[in-house]
């Protein structure tokens, strides 16, 4: 039997009238009110219990409660929202510790192979390898071995090589950058060799990193052609969005013109370089080459003030390094 509006305005039984007073007095939906009714036998509309409610002047009632129970509800939701973003923090937790115990198991293992000490920079930087390459399909002791040995070079201060490097652990040269990529590493650049630097260059690269508006291959030339690799893996300050270079002036097609390279047009036409040689050498169009010395009055001065940053205790005279060998 259907229960119309006139049915149950007029022959409610005491049980469902009670009932339905009681939950509009809660503030429930007049539809979750009707559905609730619906599945216990009698079947209602929302319109039937909303005009119930106005008949036995419930409606200001419900009005406020029902602004109490949406409000109730909201909180619910979240609650439980959080308490599933929780859940799911909590498996990835347990997944992430016991990945990483199991990384720490292995590197205890490899250490004791290779005979290195647990703690010291290649076993701290294979941590940091496995965190940052989340889908690397190398293996624990061949990270740490690659690592160990490239440290080893920088810590001696011996010359060496990717390729070197690579073929202790039959990797190609380009997976032994790519390892040192991961974890922020000077990655070789051109001739693949790894140097150190000295300390007048870490000392000149901190103060163009810092004082300076130069980019990083920028900073890497004036500081004796380091390359920006070496730049950005001393680059402490945070200031990872830096360009590679800047440029002073840019056409396009036509060709740019970066910092380092006004510098070295400045510095062969000191030397009398004929333009021609200068242009084919440093790779540049007939047009970056006259805009250097058509603004070389602006250029130069701004050129002199980065370098007397960089190299502040240097009596820095002309838009190029020629106060120290390179």
């Amino acid at each position: 039997m259907v229960y119309n509006i006139v049915n149950e305005l007029n022959h409610p039984s005491k049980e469902v009238r009670n009932l339905r007073i009681k939950r509009i007095r809660q503030g429930l939906p007049y539809g979750l009110i009707a559905t609730l009714e619906t599945q216990e036998g009698r079947e209602v509309t929302r319109s039937c219990i909303q005009l119930f409610s106005k008949t036995h002047r419930l409606d200001g009632v419900w009005q406020e409660q029902n602004v109490k129970y949406l409000e109730r509800e909201r909180e619910e939701k979240k609650k439980k929202v959080a308490d599933e973003k929780e859940r799911i923090a909590d498996e990835k937790g347990k997944k992430e510790r016991q990945k990483l115990e199991d990384l720490l198991d292995e590197l205890g293992t490899a250490t004791k192979q290779i005979g290195i000490e647990k703690g010291n920079r290649a076993y701290t930087k294979t941590l940091e390898y496995f965190s940052k390459a989340k889908n690397s399909t190398a293996s624990v002791p061949l990270v740490l071995g690659v690592l160990n040995r490239y440290y080893e070079c920088i810590e001696k201060g011996e010359s060496t090589s990717l390729s070197e490097i690579g073929k202790e652990f039959n990797l190609w040269p380009t997976k032994v950058g790519r390892i040192l990529k991961v974890i922020d590493e000077e990655a070789p650049n051109g001739s693949r060799e790894i140097k150190r630097f000295t300390d007048y260059q870490e000392k000149a690269v901190k103060n163009g990193l810092q004082n300076t508006s130069l980019g990083l291959a920028d900073i890497g030339y004036f500081a004796g052609k380091v390359g920006s690799w070496g730049v950005r893996s001393r680059n402490e300050n945070g200031r990872m969005a830096r360009y590679d270079e800047v440029l002073l002036a840019d056409f396009g097609r036509d060709g740019k013109l970066p910092v380092r390279i006004a510098s070295q047009i400045y510095e062969m036409i000191d030397q009398n370089t004929p333009l021609k040689k200068i242009i084919k050498q440093l790779k540049i169009t007939p047009r970056v080459f006259s805009n250097a010395i058509e603004n070389r009055h602006i250029y130069e001065p701004h050129i002199i003030s980065e370098l007397k940053a960089m190299y502040p205790e240097e009596n820095v005279q002309r838009p190029y390094v020629n106060f120290r060998p390179r």
